[in-house]
């Protein structure tokens, strides 16, 4: 392992080539200004074996996440890119910005910041109303290209092949049966996903609970993001994309991440679609159900 000025130098390096408008703000820690909205003071930090980016989201959001757009942010994970995702601290109630990405000797931080970067842009601009940044494109000579099941079978894991391409795993949670989907994305990395259809659409009190919970679950589990999906029926889950260069070792974190985060949330997730429940929850929380 690098020594900790070294690790931060290259991390600057890399922050420097990213792309973004950048200045120092102190030792480890740097304040990034996205093309629209407002200065984002952010940290980029390393910590047991992780690259951790945080970014609390400036100005009255920053107050306490609004129960209505809880459920909203839930659904725009669907849509943001890469792995940055949007978590409730639960001492402030305030709303960040994260992503977390495992550290991997095969992996230098430049890649993982160039992806980071350009998803957590893409949802600073989402989130400020302002146009969509494209993703990295990247070409790499290891990781998942082009057998996916091969790479989930290098983590690990046991897998079940299905007749469209997608891997099917079994994770380590107890308490329920729980399966990751692994799917390519457009030969540009893959998604993983649990997801469990609800019997019908929850009415607005457990919209409510229940965006506001699991983004508070997304501030205690890194890397994976819970997520929304509304259409001809209503989709929970969680989820981790991976980019092109990712090893069966980040896969492995992938899995293992889901995993924890079905053993810790998935019940009470369950149980907050009871409207009755999602308005006990809300009340002690504090917020107005």
């Amino acid at each position: 392992m690098m020594p900790v000025d070294t690790e931060h130098s290259l991390l600057a390096d890399c922050l420097e080539c990213s792309g973004l408008r950048i200045r120092s703000a102190g030792h480890g820690c740097w304040v990034l200004e996205p093309d629209h909205g407002m200065p984002v003071q952010a940290t980029l930090r390393a910590r047991d074996g992780w690259l951790l980016f945080d970014a609390p989201l400036p100005g009255d959001f920053a107050q306490g996440c609004s129960v209505d757009r809880a459920w909203e942010l839930l659904e725009w994970h669907t849509e943001i890119p890469g792995n940055a995702k949007f978590a409730i601290e639960p001492a402030t109630m305030a709303v960040h910005l994260c992503a977390e990405f495992p550290r991997e000797e095969e992996r230098s931080p430049g890649e993982w910041i160039a992806t980071a970067c350009a998803a957590l842009r893409s949802a600073w601009q989402r989130f400020y109303g302002g146009p969509d940044v494209p993703e990295v494109q990247q070409t790499t000579s290891h990781g998942l290209f082009g057998d996916v099941a091969a790479l989930c079978r290098a983590a690990g894991w046991p897998i079940v092949e299905r007749a469209d391409g997608t891997v099917a795993i079994e994770l380590d949670a107890s308490g329920g049966f729980y399966e990751a989907l692994v799917r390519p994305i457009e030969s540009r990395g893959v998604r993983l996903r649990v997801e469990r259809i609800l019997s019908g659409a929850p009415a607005a009190t457990a919209r409510r609970a229940l965006g506001l919970f699991l983004l508070g679950a997304c501030w205690s589990v890194r890397m994976a993001r819970a997520t929304a999906t509304v259409g001809q029926e209503t989709v929970l889950g969680w989820e981790v994309v991976l980019d092109a260069a990712a090893t069966s070792a980040e896969l492995h974190h992938a899995l293992s991440v889901l995993s924890l985060a079905c053993r810790l949330f998935e019940r009470e997730s369950e149980a907050l679609e009871d409207e009755r429940i999602a308005q006990t929850y809300l009340a002690v929380r504090g917020w107005s159900p």
